[in-house]
């Protein structure tokens, strides 16, 4: 999905929002974004306009049955009604912790599967590259395509609605009020019920600590499920609908909106409340605040004494970070919705940033297979499965030691120098027509610096890395990234979207991708194999073409190269290859000589020998490290006294040496020792064990 982000909604405040602070007699309910009066018709009366929660209090959550929202409403004798137990709201709480309402936030988007991807091709290149192309505006109206496009969104009919990035969030669903006699005793008993289908959306502004609230009504929804004593009187009953927050350091802007069900039901209007965020409660970096909004509504009308009721809390999270800018233009302050996990999105078929998105991608799902080489398993964070635990990354200032300490850290992997040789560090490459590109980006705690996540760097097209850092820094601009606080994950798409690419051309008719073959799978000692070349064929293109994945050197152990065929009508057909690349392996050795099978003679007391080997890599350089082991064992578990030491590496012979001793109760039989390496191989020699 190409989800834009948007910002600023425009300078001044027009005068129907200067009238939001004049607040007339409960009895007239001003409609403030109209700038008018409801008509005589639609007005309440003082009673019922009495009842309705001040902005002090927050009502309690509505019933949700049959797929509305309801308030209730109830009548009877006034015996009957004082027993009867009616829902109440609560008091505004101050602002909870940054901490919490953060993890409260992720959990909502993962267990409800709301996810964000803001497509780096949308961002521009070079001189281009800018945060307008993708930042919304608030106007009378909520943005579009973007608000059309969520509300098409099959999970925006939910209770909860859908946030699809973390500038817009929309529902569509119904509210209204159901009817109860209470009998005596305070027993209620369901009568009918009127409701309406609505639209709602959320969007945060990039220019204030303001989220602002659209409502409106769809013309014609309204559904009167009353008795037919009821059903006559009820167009002339009332809905008031508004927006509010539930802590004390935010406030609406602007009054409910007041209609009869029968004006509800003609009405095509966008209604819109502020909410904003006072800074000044904030003790966080950047001023943080996270608060919960709500629509808050309540009927009013005929003998039934109503209740007011809310939806469900959306989290939202303000700001007055003062480091957003992107050329002259800055976003000191902004709210935007937080149940959302969001992503940067990069397309390995992108023409403009292809070959980082193919780093990325190897380097989330193969870590094992990318420079610098380790001797242990590679963890790198930034791809996210579904999992809460799977870990982000976490934007870092440019000014930062955490900054400069990733920049460092990187060129040494891309040289060869520092804690990098010629075995670990990535292979030389040409600085005139390519970068050494890293992931974890450089601007993140997990960067190549981070004592706790490993890292990746290769070779790219220079032109292609530094249309994907553009399109980062306007990323974390467009999904307002805070200084070492949000966090943020990396999805990597096979395909282009938005303004990437595309093939064009081919026969239209043509929608049967080719066929592909991949060479054998390859293990070698070299770092460069000959892969060979699959073999393909296609039904309508005497050609296609064929690319592949495989890095310019091969990590050591095993990598899944993919080869992939394009027709030119666009069909693709991929199939896969493994490419094994193993240490040069020089033998078993005893007492300095070479030792195939061998004989080993036990006598009463426990005994002991030293075996040991060479390895080297491509260039025969000796590796010394003893991480390259990662077990030695016997084939069968043998009495008390029989030992392994750990291995070390004798640098006089140039060989790791591994001492091991058993007793004599090993008895008398033809035994395996074994090593295995990092590179996935292993090597054994078989002893014969003959007591004396």
């Amino acid at each position: 999905m190409l989800a834009r982000h948007h910002g600023g909604r425009g300078g001044g405040t027009s005068p129907r929002r200067r009238l939001a602070a004049v607040v007339l007699a409960t009895t007239l309910t001003m409609s403030v974004l109209g700038g008018h009066a409801a008509n005589a018709a639609e007005r309440p009366s003082a009673a019922h306009a009495a009842e309705r929660p001040s902005a002090g209090v927050v009502p309690p959550v509505a019933v949700n049955k049959g797929g509305a929202l309801l308030a209730e409403a109830f009548k009877g004798d006034s015996s009957a009604l004082s027993r009867l137990n009616r829902p109440k709201g609560t008091p505004k709480t101050a602002p909870r912790s940054a901490k919490e309402a953060q993890l409260e936030a992720k959990k909502k988007a993962v267990q409800r599967n709301q996810r964000s991807y803001w497509d780096a091709e949308q961002a521009g290149t070079g001189a281009n590259a800018t945060p307008e192309n993708s930042l919304l505006s608030a106007g009378s109206a909520p943005p579009e395509p973007d608000t059309s496009e969520c509300l098409a969104r099959e999970d925006s009919n939910r209770l909860d609605g859908v946030t699809l990035n973390r500038s817009l969030w929309c529902i569509r669903y119904r509210l209204g009020t159901s009817f109860f006699r209470v009998q005596s005793g305070g027993i209620p008993v369901y009568v009918g019920q009127v409701t309406m289908e609505f639209t709602g959306v959320a969007v945060g502004r990039r220019d204030a600590r303001t989220m602002v609230v659209y409502y409106k009504a769809v013309p014609g929804s309204v559904d009167y499920d009353l008795p037919t004593e009821d059903r006559a009187k009820a167009p002339a009953w009332g809905m008031t609908i508004g927006a509010d927050c539930s802590d004390t350091s935010c406030s609406r802007i602007g009054n409910p909106i007041y209609k009869t069900w029968a004006h509800w039901n003609t009405d095509d209007t966008w209604w819109s409340w502020d909410i904003t965020s006072d800074e000044t409660a904030s003790n966080n970096p950047d001023d943080v605040l996270h608060h919960g909004w709500y629509f808050a509504f309540e009927g009013s009308g005929s003998e039934y004494i109503h209740g007011g009721a809310r939806t469900a809390e959306r989290i939202i999270r303000c700001d007055s970070a003062t480091y957003f800018k992107f050329g002259q233009t800055t976003y000191p302050k902004a709210c935007i919705n937080a149940e959302v996990i969001p992503h940067l999105q990069y397309s390995t078929t992108s023409e403009a940033h292809g070959a980082v998105a193919e780093h990325i991608q190897t380097a989330q799902n193969e870590p094992h297979n990318t420079w610098p080489i380790t001797y242990l398993p590679k963890r790198i964070p930034g791809k996210f499965t579904g999992d809460i635990n799977d870990p982000g990354l976490h934007r870092v200032a440019p000014e930062s030691a955490n900054y400069s300490d990733n920049e460092k850290e990187r060129l040494a992997a891309c040289n060869r120098t520092g804690n990098y040789d010629a075995i670990t560090g990535m292979p030389p490459y040409t600085t005139a027509t390519h970068d050494c590109d890293e992931y974890p980006f450089r601007i993140t705690v997990e960067g190549a610096a981070s004592p706790d996540w490993d890292f990746s760097v290769r070779a790219v097209p220079l032109s292609q890395n530094r249309s994907a850092g553009s399109s980062l820094n306007v990323y974390v601009v467009s999904d307002r990234i805070l200084y070492d606080y949000d966090e943020f994950w990396v999805e990597i798409i096979d395909g282009t979207s938005g303004g990437g690419g595309g093939s064009g051309g081919g026969d239209p008719s043509d929608t049967e991708p080719p066929s592909i073959t991949c060479p054998p799978d390859v293990t070698s000692t070299s770092i460069t194999p000959d892969l060979g070349q699959p073999t393909t064929s296609d039904n309508v293109d005497p050609t296609v073409t064929v690319t592949s994945d495989a890095p310019s050197a091969f990590p050591y152990g095993t990598s899944i190269v993919t080869w992939r065929a394009v027709d030119d009508s666009g069909n693709v057909a991929t199939c896969t290859q493994r490419v094994s690349i193993r240490f040069k392996f020089t033998g078993f050795y005893h007492e300095g000589q070479y030792v195939g099978d061998y004989d080993w003679a036990l006598n009463t007391a426990p005994t002991s020998l030293t075996l040991g080997f060479r390895l080297t890599n491509y260039a025969d350089n000796p590796i010394t490290s003893p991480s390259v082991i990662t077990s030695v064992a016997w084939d069968a578990n043998p009495d008390p006294g029989y030992t392994i030491e750990e291995p070390v590496f004798n640098a006089t012979t140039g060989r790791f040496e591994i001492r091991t001793s058993v007793p004599k109760g090993f008895n008398d039989n033809a035994r395996t020792f074994t090593v295995n390496l990092t590179d996935g191989s292993s090597h054994s020699v078989v002893i014969d064990f003959q007591t004396v």
